[in-house]
Order: C-alpha cells, then sequence, then structure tokens
C-alpha cells in the first residue's frame, strides 16, 4: 500500500498492478495471500470481521492500482513496458520483465499482514492408473521429471521452481536468481502462512474460484459494501462446500469437512 500510494504520488498516476484480466491469477491473490494474511485462513474465515478488514484495504488498495489491470492476464508485460513499476504475479508470469536488465529489478517477498505473510504454493506430482501399458517407460519418464537435474533445468527455462528438495544452483539468471531469493524468503519467513489453492472439489474448483473472482468485481469494481457482499458470496461457497464435502486445506484448519463460520 505504502509503495502503491508514494509511486502513484509520484508518477502522477497509479503505477501498482496485478493481473486482474479474464485469465489473470488475481484470485489465487485473494485466496492465498490477502485473505491469509488477514484472516489466518481462506474458507472458515471467508465472511468474518478479519475478512472484512481485508477487503477494505483491497479497496483502498485497488484505488492506487493501474486501472488497465482488469485487462491484464501477464504482469511481465506492463512492467517490461514501464505501465506498471511495482507488481504482484506468479513467478513464471513476471520473469520475462527482467530478461533484458535483470539488475533493474527488485523482487521481495509478499507483504506480511497482521495474520502473517500469507503466500500460495502449487504442490505437483505425478501419478501412474492401475493397468497403464509401457509401466516400466512410464516409470522412468516419471524419475526423469523428478531428477534434481531436470528441476533445475525447468526453472532456469521457465521459472517455475522444483516441486522436490534439489538444491538449487548459485549461477541461475539474474531474474530468476532474484525470485528464487524472494521465494525462499518467503517460506522461510518465521510469520510465513502456508496457504493451498482448493484441494479435493474437482469440477468444482473453478466454481469455487469464481466466487473470489465475483468478490473483488463486486467490491472493487462496482464498489458494493464489503459486507453484503461478503455474506452473499459466503453462501454460494458454502453450498458448494456442502456438495463437496471434502476435508480442510491450508491454512484453514484441519476438519473433515470443511465449512464457511
Amino acid at each position: 500500500m505504502a509503495w502503491a500510494r508514494a509511486a502513484q504520488a509520484a508518477a502522477g498516476r497509479p503505477v501498482f498492478g496485478i493481473p486482474a484480466g479474464p485469465k489473470g491469477l488475481f484470485y489465487r491473490f485473494i485466496q492465498g495471500y490477502l485473505l491469509p494474511s488477514f484472516t489466518g485462513g481462506q474458507v472458515t474465515t471467508f465472511r468474518g470481521a478479519d475478512a472484512e478488514a481485508a477487503w477494505t484495504y483491497m479497496t483502498q488498495l485497488w484505488a492506487a492500482t493501474a486501472p488497465a489491470s482488469t485487462n491484464c492476464e501477464y504482469m511481465q508485460e506492463p512492467l517490461a513496458r514501464g505501465e506498471v513499476l511495482v507488481a504482484w504475479d506468479h513467478v513464471a508470469r513476471l520473469v520475462g520483465a527482467t530478461k533484458e536488465k535483470p539488475d533493474d529489478w527488485l523482487m521481495v517477498p509478499a507483504p506480511r499482514g497482521p495474520k502473517g505473510r500469507g503466500y500460495m504454493l502449487i504442490l505437483a506430482g505425478t501419478a501412474l492408473p492401475k493397468g497403464g501399458l509401457e509401466r516400466p517407460a512410464a516409470e522412468q519418464v516419471i524419475r526423469g521429471l523428478a531428477d534434481p537435474a531436470t528441476a533445475v533445468e525447468t526453472l532456469r527455462q521457465n521459472a517455475f521452481f522444483p516441486v522436490t528438495s534439489a538444491k538449487l544452483p548459485g549461477d541461475l539468471p539474474g531474474g530468476i536468481a532474484g525470485e528464487a531469493a524472494a521465494v525462499t524468503a518467503q517460506a522461510t519467513s518465521p510469520d510465513a502462512i502456508l496457504a493451498l489453492p482448493p484441494v479435493g472439489l474437482g469440477s468444482r474448483d473453478a466454481q469455487v474460484g469464481q466466487v473470489f473472482r465475483d468478490s473483488f468485481r463486486a467490491i472493487c469494481l462496482d464498489r458494493r459494501p464489503v459486507r453484503p457482499v461478503l455474506d452473499q458470496q459466503a453462501g454460494r461457497l458454502q453450498a458448494l462446500l456442502a456438495d463437496a464435502k471434502v476435508p480442510c486445506w491450508a491454512p484453514d484448519p484441519a476438519a473433515p469437512v470443511c465449512a464457511v463460520a
């Protein structure tokens, strides 16, 4: 907030950006960063007083955000063009801005909120179907994908960080090296709050994501009062969870069936 406001005052226009376009990941910002940092949860705390404070903060941040963010799906392009100077996005959707002059860029962890430093981690895995053909060859593919050298090369080429314990080398490209330092500092922060994307929802995953998208649109774009929006969207979210009957995922406390409090 302080950076966004100071930059706006200096530049004479908003220069903070989030990927709020149709295919942007702004809803992951809300699920994994904003709400955990303010509420300590994602689902069970969806409509509490802490969530209301989070969304009030978000309306203030949006007032210092470049309006064109609603057209942005990857923040690296507007960063590279100078349309925005500070931005949040997925690591693989930021690094392109740094390729030409990596030393001109500062990569930093997500900011902390009243409850801690929320951040989202995507767990990736592989599996083989029972009775599948060419099992030995398939197992070889999985071993190759999990090899530390493969993981590091994937990072070099695509800015996707290893999902294994592969040790990162000291000669990563400039922008990726900056991201690696920021990601490490973020994950090892003493106040870090690990958040996961919705787990176990199957076909309902997109519908749950839409709840967060619609909350953003109603509160930040349409400027509707926070409390009625949260109450309405909480009803939608609870109906989806009631149908799914899945356990809670991080950072919400473990429960056999997740529900909005």
